[in-house]
C-alpha cells in the first residue's frame, strides 16, 4: 500500500512536472516574441530619432534654419521650431489635422518679427530658399463667432474645431487659432459638404 500511493505521488509530481515544463516552454516562446517585438520598436525608434535630429521631412531652408538654431545658441534665441515640432495631436484626428495645416507644419515659430528678419536674412545670405516665418508677437487668432460655433456644433458629423483639438504651450495659441480656428473636424466627408455648404 505505501509503495502504491508514493507511486502515485511520483506519478502525480512528473505529471506537475510536465505541466511545468510545458509552461515553461510556452512563456520562453511568449518571452522570443515580446524581445522580437521590443527589438523591432527599438529599432523604429533609433530610425525616427535620427530622422528627428536630421530634419528629416523638412525642406533644405527650414532645415537650414533649425540645423543653425541647434549649433548656435544666439541665432537660435527667439525661434521656437517649426509648428510640427510644438504641438501634439490624439492619433485619431493627426490625419485631420495635417491635412487641414498642409505647409504650415514647415512654417517657422519666432519670438517677434526682428527674429524672423535675422533667419529670413541668414536664408537669403546663405543663398538657401525660403521659409514662411509665424512671430508669436504678431499673429492674431481668428475664431469662429460665438454664434456660429453654437450652431456648428449641432450639425450632424461635427466632432469639434480643429483647434481645440491641438495641445500646445499657452505662447503658441493665438498661432494655433489663427491657422485652425475656423476649420471644423467632422466624421465623413459628406458630413463637411453638407456643414461648408450651410455656413
Amino acid at each position: 500500500n505505501a509503495l502504491s500511493s508514493k507511486k502515485n505521488e511520483i506519478e502525480a509530481v512528473c505529471n506537475t512536472l510536465t505541466d511545468g515544463k510545458k509552461q515553461l516552454e510556452e512563456l520562453r516562446i511568449e518571452q522570443n516574441n515580446i524581445l522580437q517585438l521590443l527589438q523591432a520598436a527599438k529599432s523604429r525608434l533609433r530610425v525616427l530619432n535620427e530622422m528627428e535630429t536630421s530634419f528629416e521631412g523638412y525642406s533644405q531652408s527650414v532645415k537650414a534654419v533649425l540645423k543653425a538654431c541647434r549649433e548656435n545658441g544666439d541665432f537660435g534665441k527667439g525661434i521656437y521650431g517649426a509648428l510640427a515640432q510644438v504641438i501634439d495631436v490624439d492619433e485619431r484626428y493627426e490625419t485631420a489635422i495635417e491635412v487641414c495645416l498642409g505647409a504650415a507644419l514647415q512654417n517657422i515659430i519666432t519670438d517677434d518679427e526682428y527674429t524672423a528678419r535675422n533667419a529670413i536674412r541668414f536664408l537669403k545670405d546663405k543663398n538657401i530658399g525660403r521659409a514662411t516665418f509665424l512671430p508669436v508677437s504678431s499673429v492674431k487668432p481668428r475664431d469662429l463667432d460665438e454664434r456660429t460655433t453654437q450652431s456648428v456644433m449641432k450639425e450632424q458629423g461635427f466632432i469639434g474645431l480643429a483647434s481645440g483639438m491641438v495641445r500646445c504651450e499657452p505662447v503658441f495659441r493665438d498661432i494655433i487659432s489663427n491657422l485652425l480656428g475656423r476649420t471644423v473636424v467632422v466624421e465623413t466627408m459628406e458630413n463637411g459638404i453638407v456643414i461648408s455648404r450651410k455656413y
